[in-house]
């Protein structure tokens, strides 16, 4: 408790007085005040540049205090100051609280650590220092010019519009959960809005052209066959230490690894299941098609998918022609039990961590030469440039099997949409590539007539349809 020394009451307020704190060794000017809104009291420092023998200039400023939290108490505004990082730190803590690996329960750890980047980007636009009582209603008005100029100086991709919405959607629970709901702001300040682009709209998902599939399924087959790897060590020359690349014998759990990681790559390419799905079927989740013939349950079964490992949280079945690739994973893997998860280290007789499936597909694309091991690349943390310029995961092969099934297939979409769990709108706005000259067939099909020309075509070709140029 603090020994008030030279106690003077603030404009004849018995609830509110400055004093000076004997305990401290300045004996420095404070402002008690008394919130009669909230029932609540406080305590402020009158600052320490300024005599504190002057008490002519005490009165002076904590008056001024006591007008400014008077005037917020009576505007329902909090009285204690919030910075622009106490309530970025506040946000971040909450979200990661709400890291979850159930399924619908909470978010993931990657979204995490979009939100966290999100909140870096915050403070670095608003001064961490800034009361948040003091944002004004224009305060993002230049953020969207401001972000597209911190991408260029730092030579980092332009961030596309959908990202900016993103982190502006933080930024607007963040107020609203903490600065508008505790009291230090009344009102949302306007945020920029951007206005929808075809590109933003199409948003479509990264995948493998027929030619890069054909490529890594030899070489990945290939590669789960190897016994020995290259990597990156450290020689020591009378010049320096240098990086040199060395071959080191693969251990055979690793190769056991390496031969379920390419089986899980068939898999994939064979249901278009998620990855995060995948990850955690168990053997109890397959069964035989009960409406096949013996011999076709030896090439295809079912998969029944729980909700709870699902992205939209629905079960749903997947018919896929994978009995041989399950019978090649059971004769791998020490771990057949129905609870047992399909993809299993065989070293630590649990699910495989996030680093052996992510490096895993990294080795694969690169053995393929879709990809070059980056710059920056270590044993410790395995990154790749895809030569493409695309953004290559696993879920990257989900993308390829839908967009095989719409541009190569004949299955219809309202199937697809089943045997890959999601909807129609989704699947026409992320996933269907439309291709004009690869749909004659489809368009064609239940035409009774379709006459063929005996005259030259050719003309085509020279209004330049052809290659393209066509009228605009």
């Amino acid at each position: 408790m603090p020994r008030i020394l030279n106690k003077l009451q603030i404009f004849n307020d018995r609830h509110s007085y400055i004093y000076r704190d004997g305990n401290t060794v300045s004996q420095r000017w404070y402002l008690y005040f008394y919130d009669k809104e909230r029932k609540s009291c406080h305590r402020f420092s009158l600052g320490d540049d300024f005599d504190f023998n002057s008490e002519k200039e005490a009165l002076r400023r904590g008056e001024e205090k006591y007008l400014e939290l008077r005037t917020k108490s009576e505007r329902g505004e909090k009285i204690k100051l919030l910075t622009a990082q106490q309530m970025a730190d506040r946000f971040r803590t909450h979200e990661r609280n709400r890291i979850s690996t159930t399924p619908h329960t909470g978010i993931t750890k990657v979204r995490h650590r979009f939100i966290s980047n999100h909140l870096d980007k915050f403070l670095e636009y608003v001064p961490p220092n800034t009361p948040v009582h003091k944002f004004g209603r224009d305060i993002f008005s230049n953020y969207i010019a401001w972000r597209k100029d911190w991408a260029e100086l730092r030579g980092k991709p332009m961030p596309r519009d959908n990202t900016i919405r993103q982190e502006l959607s933080t930024f607007r629970r963040m107020i609203r959960s903490i600065a508008i709901q505790e009291g230090y702001l009344t009102a949302m300040p306007t945020l920029p809005t951007l206005n929808t682009t075809r590109q933003d709209r199409e948003n479509r998902r990264d995948c493998l052209t027929r030619e890069e599939w054909k490529r890594l399924e030899v070489k990945a087959r290939h590669w789960a066959k190897q016994t020995h790897k290259k990597e990156i060590a450290a020689a020591n020359y009378r010049e320096g230490v240098r990086k040199v690349v060395v071959s080191v014998r693969i251990r055979p759990t690793q190769q056991k690894h390496r031969q379920l990681m390419y089986l899980a790559m068939m898999i994939t390419m064979n249901t278009g299941i998620r990855i995060g799905s995948l990850r955690k079927l168990k053997w109890a989740n397959i069964e035989k098609n009960p409406v096949l013939s013996s011999d076709q349950q030896k090439v295809s079964c079912l998969i029944r998918v729980p909700g709870a490992i699902t992205k939209t949280g629905i079960s749903y079945t997947i018919n896929a022609p994978i009995v041989d690739y399950l019978n090649q994973v059971r004769e791998i893997t020490s771990f057949k039990r129905p609870s047992d998860f399909i993809f299993m280290n065989q070293k630590l007789g649990q699910p495989f961590s996030d680093r052996i499936w992510k490096d895993s597909f990294h080795e694969m694309l690169v053995e393929s030469g879709i990809a070059v091991w980056a710059e920056n690349d270590n044993n410790h943390c395995r990154k790749i440039r895809v030569l493409s310029g695309k953004k290559l995961t696993w879920y990257s092969l989900r993308h390829t099997y839908i967009t095989f099934r719409i541009l190569y297939g004949k299955t219809s979409i309202a199937t697809l949409c089943n045997q890959t769990n999601t909807s129609m709108k989704y699947m026409d706005t992320h996933y269907f590539h439309y291709r004009a000259e690869l749909s004659t067939e489809e368009l064609n099909e239940g035409r009774k007539y379709l006459r063929e020309t005996n005259m030259d075509i050719d003309w085509m070709d020279r209004n330049g349809w052809g290659d393209g140029r066509g009228d605009d």
